[in-house]
């Protein structure tokens, strides 16, 4: 949720909004001895001898000017230019080029004009990539912060400048394979497409929406990948599917309902792990997801691809099938909300509902008490906790206790001894003492200074005057 809405489109130029291989770099490098990966401006300034120096920059300027009489716009570049106008984003372009051989072939081209930009950046402008300094002159003069830039080019040295100046990055391969395998030890992309044809889509993903429906088109584009191996699931999510269809084995069918209100990172996480653990106190398996995702007019669509992802991540860590739910841009809600339904299947041994208890029995357990609200403290609420005392690595681990939420572990142990099982998390052991209490009617005495609370849970309890229990 932490991505900004996009201002500025900002373009390399050779091999991006024209054809590869018009510029032949590696006759220079190999005539004035540049190791392969070196910016090749380093190399020409490093050279200690004055002449040596200028003649290397004669051999590349003749080499640039040469090949700007060869270049050739790319076909698709006019069009995705005239797109992106369309969407109201501002528009550049930085090349490592000197701007002599930049105006050459940009003179000689008839869709790509030099009027359809609002900045031109050439080397001797704003110096030359991998270095942010580019970018970050080119979004000052369009007047927007990095962040708020999409920067798209062909090679390695404009993902290095983009991820350096903190902008969203969009790798064009040109159809010679994958970032990661041509520089695997690379940070990689954001983004990675295969022509200019793809980029629109991507630019809408950083377009702030209004209330109503996601579009067709993108919410095809946030679910086409999920994960879909259950032969059990007939008919999954899909546009235009308002139910999920399901052949469910002789069995119990166990469902719940959870939504997550109060976590706004890894809400889908806790939306699939929460309504996994009821599912699971009740003796059954959680098999498959289905999914409310209401978020406030204005969200990106990529935080909602990203919500998307996560609950399906969340689901195949689980063993559940993400299998339908429903995506809407509400002005009902302030914060995004996830809203969960989990099915899931046992054996008509599990009985109904929750069995007489006796006095007597001992009620256990698991983990210790606020791990849910320990990591929500962690990652809401990090900044106060600082300033509180709690030092950094006492966060990590508190926001590391997430993956602690789970029970459905404990819940398969208990249901091979015949206990019953009640899931804690929201709420509190207070909360849920009570509820369990009343559910099979009886009371249940418990020494609350017993009760056993992690380090990192008492330390933010402490500095923000809250009870762990």
């Amino acid at each position: 949720m932490s991505a900004v809405p996009v201002r500025a489109v900002i373009f390399d130029f050779d091999g991006t909004l024209t054809l590869p291989g018009a510029i032949d770099l590696s006759g220079v490098r190999r005539d004035i001895g540049c190791p392969p990966g070196v910016p090749l401006m380093s190399c020409i300034e490093e050279i200690t001898d004055r002449s040596e120096r200028e003649r290397a920059r004669e051999i590349l300027e003749r080499c640039e000017i040469e090949g700007a009489y060869r270049s050739v716009e790319s076909p698709d570049a006019a069009a995705a230019v005239r797109a992106l106008r369309g969407m109201g984003v501002a528009i550049g372009i930085m090349t490592n080029n000197s701007r002599r051989a930049f105006e050459t072939a940009l003179g000689r081209f008839t869709d790509l004009r030099t009027d359809r930009f609002d900045v031109i950046l050439s080397r001797e402008d704003a110096g030359m990539k991998p270095s942010p300094d580019p970018i970050l002159h080119a979004a000052a003069i369009l007047g927007c912060d990095p962040s708020e830039a999409i920067v798209v080019g062909d090679f390695l040295f404009d993902v290095r400048a983009g991820n350096a100046a903190g902008a969203v990055t969009v790798f064009l391969s040109n159809g010679e394979g994958p970032f990661r395998d041509r520089f695997p030890d690379e940070p990689p992309p954001d983004h990675e497409i295969g022509s200019l044809k793809e980029l629109g889509a991507v630019v809408r993903l950083y377009l702030p929406l209004p209330e109503g429906k996601v579009p067709n088109d993108l919410l095809a584009g946030m679910i086409g990948d999920l994960c879909r191996t259950d032969p059990a699931v007939l008919i999954g999510p899909g546009v235009g599917r308002d139910a999920a269809v399901i052949r469910v084995p002789a069995s119990d069918m166990v469902v719940t309902s959870d939504p997550i209100t109060l976590a706004a990172e890894n809400a889908g996480t806790y939306a699939v792990t929460v309504n996994a653990n009821d599912v699971a106190a009740a003796g059954a398996d959680p098999r498959w997801f289905l999914s409310t995702i209401l978020v406030p007019p204005g969200t990106l669509p990529i935080a909602i691809r990203d919500l998307i992802r996560e609950l399906d991540s969340a689901c195949a860590a689980a063993g559940v099938s993400l299998c339908g739910g429903h995506t809407e841009v509400s002005g009902a809600v302030a914060r995004p909300i996830v809203s969960g339904t989990m099915i899931g299947t046992r054996d008509h041994a599990g009985g109904g509902d929750l069995p007489e208890l006796v006095e007597g029995d001992p009620l256990y357990l698991t983990k210790r008490v606020a791990v849910e609200g320990t990591a929500i403290l962690a990652v809401e609420f990090g900044a106060l906790l600082l300033e509180g005392g709690a030092d950094r690595g006492m966060i990590e681990r508190g926001a590391g206790y997430a993956d602690l939420i789970g029970i459905v572990a404990e819940a398969r142990a208990a249901r091979r001894f015949g206990a019953v099982m009640h899931d804690v998390t929201e709420g509190g052991i207070a909360t849920a003492l009570r509820e369990f209490a009343d559910a099979v009617r009886r009371g249940a005495t418990v020494d609350l200074d017993a009760v056993p609370v992690f380090e990192e849970t008492a330390r933010f309890c402490s500095i923000l005057a809250i009870d762990p229990r």
